[in-house]
């Protein structure tokens, strides 16, 4: 898996079904896809993965979102529907 940087998302609601990284105070806690989130972007659930839960994030909450840069096109042109061609993030740099 190929390392890539990553860039904030604040428009939670168009991320269903891809793959992201939530970070809280600077510091990554969790990858994984979000399942759903609201429509005011404040809330997001992210899916059960292995044995990971289902998580709730929130904005409240000092959450963040990112994603890959290479994908922030997709994200912009309206693509992320397609989940499959979304990449896995790993974070580089602080």
């Amino acid at each position: 898996m190929n390392s890539t940087a990553t860039t904030r998302i604040d428009e939670w609601a168009k991320l269903t079904g891809v793959d992201v990284e939530i970070w809280q105070r600077n510091r990554m806690i969790r990858r994984g896809r979000v399942e759903m989130a609201s429509s005011d972007s404040r809330l997001a659930w992210i899916m059960a993965d292995g044995i990971e839960t289902r998580t709730l994030v929130e904005k409240s909450q000092d959450h963040v979102i990112r994603i890959s840069i290479r994908n922030t096109e997709m994200f912009s042109q309206g693509q992320v529907e397609h989940p499959e061609k979304i990449d896995f993030v790993l974070y580089e740099g602080g």
